[in-house]
Formats: C-alpha cells, structure tokens, sequence
C-alpha cells in the first residue's frame, strides 16, 4: 500500500517538475548509476581578461552582465607584467600605463588613476578582478629567478604585497614566456622550481584571503582514453599545482596558426577538457575554465602576390570579420566552398569546430613585378555560438567556466546569446516543494513535508533544507529549522503553528547546484472549541457528559437546568460564538449568539423541556490570525 509520505513526494514531483510523469520517488539501488546533470561550477561561469587599453565602455558592458541574473564573477585585468633581464632589471611587478615606458611602468606600485576606478566599478557590481601577471623577460630569466629562493621569496612577496595593498581579489599568473621562449630542453629544470613558487605564492595569497589563478596554454589531448600530462606542456604541471591554485584556465585557441583554419575547434576542446578531468580527477574539473575567444584571422590561402605590406595572418575581431564579408559579397569576390556553388557561396557555420568561416578573392599588385594579381585568402572567427558551444562543453564537464579573451573586442549579440543559453549552462536548479495541511486545529502538531528533486524528477539527496514561516498577515519570514534530505529528496518537519501562515523552503547554492525556494503552501490554523454538558444541582453546576474523540455525550432528566459551556482558544479577547443545532444529516441551523469572556469562556443553556434527542455545535467565528472553529458534535438525550 502506498504510503502518504510517498504519495506526498509523487505529487511535489509532478506538480511541480513541469507535470513529468513520475511512475516511482522511492530509493533508488545502490547499484543504479545516476548521471549527474550537466552545469557549470558556477552560476558566474563567464569570466575573460580585461586589456589596459580599455575602458569605461567595455566596463558598462561587463556591469550589465552580473548580478544575481548575470553570468559574469570574475574580471583577470590584464593591467601588469614582471621584466626580468639577466643581469639587468628585477622588476616583479611592473603596470601597464600606456606609455610603454618601462622605466615609469615598473616604478609603479599600484594601479593607475583610470585602472582604480575600473577596479571601483567592477567592485561595486559584484565582479571579483584579479590582475593578470605576463612576464616580460629575456630568455632563461624568469625561470632563473624562480629557481633562486631569495629572488623567489622576492618575487611572492612583491606580487602579494601588490594585490592585497591595492584592494584586488587575487592574482591571474600568465606567465608563458619561460615556456614558449625558454624552449622545451629548459623544462625538466624548470618544473620543479615552478611547482616550488606556485605553491609559496599560493600560500601567501591565502593567508591573506586572496585567489590564485594560473592560465596555462592547451596542447596535443589525447582522443579517447588517456591523456597526454598537461596537454603536453608538462612544464606546467596541472597535477602538481591544482591542489593549490583555485582556477586553471586553459588557452583553448590558436590551435590554427600558420595554416589556414579554425582559431579553437570545439571538437578539440571538448578533449582538452575531457583530458584535463581525466588527469586532475572530478573533484577539481570545478577548478577549470577553458578559453574562447572574440577574435578570428585573415589567412593568405593561396596566390602568387607578394605585397610586403599586407599580412600573411591579420586578427580580425567578430564585427570586423563580418564587415569584411559583406564588403567582399558586395564586391561579387566571396569563393564557394566545397558542396556550394558560386551562386550560393558564402560564409558558414563549421559545426565541428563551432566557428564561422568564408574565402574571398583579393586582387592586389605584386610589390616585386608590380602586375596585377590575385591571392585567395580564408577567414576564420569566433562568435556568440562559438561562445555558448565552448560554454557547453563547460557545462557537460561540469568545469568551472570560460575565459574570453578579451573582453571589449566580442560583438553585444554574443552576450545575447550567452544569456538566452545559460540555463542550460548553469548549475541545475532544483524543484523544491513544500506539502503542508490546508487547516490544522490550535495547539496541534502536524507534519509538513518537503520534497528536493532534479529537474528530471530524480531525488536529490544530502540537501539541507530550511523550512520558513510567516504570518497571514504577511510578516517578516522566521526561520523554524533545517533537515537533511534522505534517499528519496525528502525531509519531514513537525511543527506546532499558532496562527494562520504560509510556508516556504530555500535550499542552498553548492559547487554543481543552483540555490531554490520552493513556492509557498498556506495553512490556516483554526481556533479550538471544547464544549461540556452541565447541569445545576442543590450545591453547584456539574460535569455530566463524556467525550470521545469525535463526539460529546449527555444524558439528562426532564426539565433539568442544562447548559453548554467550554473555551475558546487561543484567547484573542472577546469573541463571537454561536450555538448551532444540527440535523441528523449534519446540518447547521443557528439558534443563538454570544461573547466569550476576556478569558475565553463561554456557556448556552438548552431546553430539557421534552425527551428526546438533540445535536449541537459550538462554532466561533474567524478572525484575522485564525480560521473559524467548532466544537465537537455534541449529543444531548433527555429522559
């Protein structure tokens, strides 16, 4: 037989999970597997670097974007840089101003006038900024000074004193040079002095409540099973560091670079990631971010021109690149890909890589013949969908987001798009329901049920939920207690409600999970009537019905002075009470009103005239804080 427990959690579930059909809420066994939800570690999954050479207008837009419905947390500032030379300059920290004097910029130790107020408006909405740290050294110096324990300590204190002095949240490390310059043979001697002063930098910037965020470029993944240790840049070593770093994010982009195609397939993302998580372990996939882009390039594809002022690979930035195509379709010089004709060439969505693509013809004259020529060139580019694809393959990893680089050169439409996609990028949000009695008697206790599900309909367990309650009259919510929920996504309150209320659960934000209220389920609570049978005898009145839980009994002689006395509660002062005789079906005919004392009391004397039997009812009439009540049927027979 069904339990009322169950039937309670069936009917939160498929009232309130958009009317699934829900065949079973039970437990499910140990051995059933179940998957967990694609969503971000975050409802913020959208973060990106900030370039000095932006300002007020790039700021607007990032502002427009957080908040409680936001998708935007967190702002790297790519404001500094350190510049080492060997033998030369020790600057940890040096701050981007413009000029591009490196004399005044590494003098500097704090932000810019314009850089504070940035950091004062990203504040004041919300949005965490971290600086993002380059370096700006001579091959060998960078990674020198990490293997020099003074120059180390220098180094970690220098950037920690920076951060915390100027009010920022944390540091973004993107140191790539000491890699990428230095070259792979310099490796085997660098990691371990790069895994020495991340973890002392990290340390420093904890102590002080700060975040460390390392971005590290992406690699060769592997497809399939296995993976290939730090997207083969080992010098980074993702395994050694995560434990101590609170983002790594991942440059998933320039994957195409000398020869025409696209800036970061998506295809390979989604094994960067995949590889990332396979080597770091599920409990730190939140920890990562992979990289998109608002940027594309104009590939030379192919021709015999050569113009010694035209670029091989110019980065052109989303509008520029669709600027470009209208301008080269006007001009009749869009070249058809494979599958289209010259009719029907145009520009088009790869969906393998997520990117936009199209070749064009450019007629030019040879800087070394001068004569006429022409080259083919191939466009590629991110947009909002590459966006939201790189967004999705977040989700389905469950990591922590994207980083765009860079904020102020993406097109408004892709914050559109990101927007109209993030609740299927978002941590899920659970359906929370409360089930509580429509009406519950004063001073009685009585359960009231709350049921946490996914949206699938599948329990979610472990969940502290926290039952909330208010009155009819729409007072401040009171918190009254907090419940774990069990195998089945539910948790059991008993209460004790004195007033007529409403009833609300809010479940908390984690890692993978949104924060949820449940709509609100109204009781009221109704006033208690009890109601005796007395009669006057020679020395006083006295009791002489008996009670069952569903009716009052009396038996009295003819002509016998008799009353029906009892109290209301609670007490609300005087209130109205009627007397109501009732017919054997249950009908209520009124037969005389009344006020109860200050205290509550009240007393009707009935007619003993004739024998016979006769039904009655004490009802009191509803107040503000209190539904109306009655007493139990109450039978008097007369001999």
């Amino acid at each position: 037989m069904t339990s009322a427990r169950t039937r309670a959690l069936r009917w939160i579930a498929t009232s309130l999970a958009a009317a699934l059909a829900v065949l079973t809420l039970g437990a499910l066994p140990a051995s059933a597997a179940v998957e967990p939800l694609p969503g971000t570690a975050t409802t913020k999954f959208m973060s990106g670097w900030l370039p000095y050479w932006y300002g007020n207008t790039e700021i607007d837009r990032l502002v427009a974007h957080t908040g409680s419905g936001g998708v935007v947390g967190e702002v790297m500032a790519f404001w500094v840089y350190s510049r080492y030379r060997t033998g030369g300059i020790q600057a940890p920290v040096c701050v981007h101003d413009g000029s591009d004097n490196k004399t005044v910029e590494c003098a500097r130790t704090a932000p810019t006038t314009s850089q504070k107020a940035q950091l004062a408006r990203l504040h004041a909405a919300g949005i965490k900024v971290l600086p993002s740290f380059t370096d700006d050294s001579s091959k060998l110096a960078l990674s020198g000074v990490m293997k020099d324990s003074v120059k180390r300590a220098a180094l970690v204190k220098a950037q920690t004193d920076f951060i915390v002095n100027n009010g920022f949240d944390g540091i973004d490390l993107d140191y790539e040079d000491f890699a990428f310059g230095d070259g792979s043979s310099s490796w085997a001697a660098t990691k371990p002095a790069w895994i020495t002063y991340i973890s002392q930098l990290a340390t420093a910037l904890h102590a002080k409540g700060k975040l460390l965020s390392v971005t590290v470029p992406a690699g060769y993944p592997v497809n399939g099973a296995g993976f290939n240790a730090s997207s083969g840049y080992w010098v980074y070593a993702w395994k050694d560091i995560v434990g101590v770093t609170d983002r790594l994010r991942i440059m998933t982009y320039d994957y195409s670079w000398d020869t025409p195609g696209p800036i970061g397939p998506a295809d390979w993302v989604d094994q960067v990631a995949s590889d990332a998580v396979e080597e770091l372990g599920t409990a730190n996939a939140r920890k990562v971010w992979v990289g998109v882009t608002a940027y594309g390039y104009d590939w030379r594809y192919s021709g015999t021109c050569t113009n010694s002022g035209r670029s091989n690979r110019p980065t052109l930035y989303p509008a520029d690149a669709w600027t470009l195509y209208n301008t080269q379709k006007a001009l009749k010089r869009i070249i058809a890909f494979p599958g289209q004709t010259a009719d029907t060439a145009a520009f088009r969505w790869d969906a393998t890589s997520g990117e936009y693509t199209f070749r064009y013809r450019e007629p030019g004259t040879d800087s070394v013949t001068h004569k006429a020529c022409t080259s083919t060139r191939e466009v590629w580019f991110q947009d909002g969908p590459s966006t939201v694809a790189r967004a999705l393959i977040a989700a389905k990893y469950q990591l922590g987001g994207v980083a765009l680089w860079a904020f102020g050169d993406e097109r408004d439409s892709m914050w559109t798009k990101l927007v109209d996609a993030a609740p299927n990028i978002k941590p899920f949000k659970p359906v929370v329901g409360v089930v509580a009695p429509v009406v519950v008697p004063f001073g009685t206790s009585t359960a009231v049920l709350v049921g946490v599900h996914r949206p699938d309909t599948l329990p979610v367990p472990g969940v502290n939920a926290t039952l909330k309650w208010r009155s009819a009259a729409g007072d401040a919510w009171t918190t009254l207690g907090t419940a774990v929920t069990d195998s089945e996504g539910a948790a059991l309150f008993t209460v004790t409600p004195q007033r007529s209320g409403e009833w609300q659960v809010t479940t908390p934000s984690t890692t993978y999970r949104q924060a949820s209220v449940s709509p609100i389920a109204t009781t009221k609570v109704s006033s208690t009537v009890t109601g005796v049978v007395r009669v006057r005898k020679p020395l006083g009145s006295a009791t002489v019905s008996k009670s069952t839980a569903k009716v009052v009994t009396a038996t009295v002689p003819r002509d016998m002075s008799t009353s029906i006395s009892g109290r209301v509660a609670p007490v609300l002062g005087v209130q109205k009470v009627t007397l109501y005789s009732m017919s054997t079906s249950g009908v209520l005919t009124a037969v005389t009103s009344s006020s109860t004392s200050a205290t509550g009391a009240f007393g009707f004397p009935v007619p003993t005239s004739k024998a016979g039997t006769s039904r009655y009812r004490v009802l009191v009439a509803a107040s503000a804080s209190h539904a109306r009540g009655a007493s139990l049927p109450i039978v008097i027979i007369v001999r």
